[in-house]
C-alpha cells in the first residue's frame, strides 16, 4: 500500500510539472500569476539587449539573496566586501527591449547586520524573454540565505553557513566547508569537494542528488523522484539509516549491520563513526561509494 502511494504521488508530480514550467506564483505579489520562459532566449524573438552593472556593497554579517528569474554564481576571495555584478537581459518581438531592461529592478541594502540583494522581473508577453543574473565574490568565511525561483545556484570556495531553497533549477556547490541546508523542488544538487562540519540537509522533490566529500556530525538527506549518489573518503564511517521505497540500494563500501533489499541500518563505511546519515528516497537509487 506504501509503494502504491508513493507510485501514485509521483504520477501526480509529474503530471503538474508542465504547469508548474508555465506559470509560477512569485512569493510578495498579491497572488498574482507571472508566465515566464525559461532564461535561455529563443532565437525567434526579436530584439535582444544586455545590460551590465556592478557594485560594491559592505559584508554585514549576513549575505541574503532574492532572485525570481535568473541565476545566482557566488565565488570566495580573499576580499572583506562583496562585489556584485549584475546582468540584465531582456528580448522581444514587439516592445523595445530596452524598456524592459528599465522594468528589471535590483535592490540592495546593508542594514542590521544583513547585507540583502533582491532581484525582480516585470510580468512579460508570450513574445517576450528576461532575466537577471548575479555574480557574487564574496569573502571566504560567509553565512547567507539564497532564494531563487527560476534559475540556478552555484556556490564555490567559501565556507560557513548556507541556506538555499530553490524552486526551479539546479544548485551546485563546491569546495565548501561548514554547514548546508538545501531544498530544491525541481532541479539537481551537486555537491564536491566537500568538508561539512555540524549540520547537512537536503530535500530534493524531483532531482539527482551527488555529494562528494565529507558529510556532517548530523547528515539528513530527503529524495522524493530521483537518485541519491554519496562519494565518501575511504577512511570515513558513519551511523548509517537508510531506506529506499521505490529503487536499487547499492552499498560499495563496508558496512556492518542489518539490511534488506531496501532498506540499511548499521555503520557504513571503516573507522570511528564521524556522525549520523539518514537516507530517505521514496522513487529511485541509492549509492555509497568511495572517492
Amino acid at each position: 500500500m506504501r509503494k502504491f502511494l508513493t507510485v501514485l504521488v509521483v504520477l501526480l508530480m509529474v503530471g503538474t510539472l508542465a504547469a508548474i514550467l508555465a506559470s509560477i506564483t512569485l512569493p510578495g505579489g498579491s497572488g498574482s500569476t507571472v508566465r515566464f520562459s525559461l532564461p535561455a532566449f529563443s532565437p525567434a524573438l526579436g530584439t535582444e539587449q544586455e545590460r551590465i552593472e556592478t557594485i560594491q556593497l559592505d559584508y554585514a554579517g549576513l549575505l541574503s539573496v532574492s532572485n525570481q528569474l535568473g541565476q545566482v554564481y557566488i565565488e570566495g576571495a580573499d576580499t572583506p566586501d562583496i562585489t556584485l555584478q549584475i546582468v540584465k537581459r531582456a528580448k522581444s518581438a514587439l516592445r523595445s527591449a530596452a524598456y524592459l531592461l528599465d522594468q528589471i529592478k535590483v535592490e540592495t541594502a546593508v542594514l542590521d547586520g544583513r547585507t540583502q540583494i533582491v532581484g525582480r522581473v516585470p510580468i512579460t508577453r508570450d513574445t517576450e524573454q528576461v532575466s537577471v543574473d548575479f555574480h557574487l565574490t564574496v569573502p571566504r568565511e560567509l553565512i547567507a540565505n539564497l532564494k531563487v525561483n527560476l534559475g540556478t545556484v552555484e556556490v564555490k570556495d567559501v565556507s560557513g553557513t548556507l541556506r538555499i531553497d530553490n524552486d526551479l533549477g539546479s544548485v551546485s556547490i563546491a569546495n565548501f566547508q561548514g554547514n548546508a541546508f538545501i531544498q530544491a523542488d525541481l532541479g539537481s544538487v551537486e555537491i564536491t569537494g566537500a568538508d561539512f562540519a555540524d549540520n547537512l540537509q537536503v530535500v530534493a522533490s524531483m532531482g539527482d542528488v551527488k555529494i562528494e566529500g565529507s558529510l556532517a556530525r548530523s547528515s539528513i538527506i530527503e529524495n522524493r523522484l530521483g537518485e541519491v549518489q554519496l562519494f565518501l573518503p575511504i577512511d570515513e564511517a558513519y551511523e548509517l539509516e537508510a531506506s529506499v521505497d521505490l529503487g536499487n540500494l547499492d552499498l560499495s563500501v563496508p558496512f556492518t549491520g542489518d539490511r534488506t533489499r531496501d532498506s540499511a541500518a548499521g555503520t557504513v563505511g571503516t573507522g570511528e563513526p564521524r556522525g549520523k546519515l539518514s537516507l530517505i528516497i521514496s522513487l529511485g537509487s541509492l549509492g555509497i561509494h568511495y572517492l
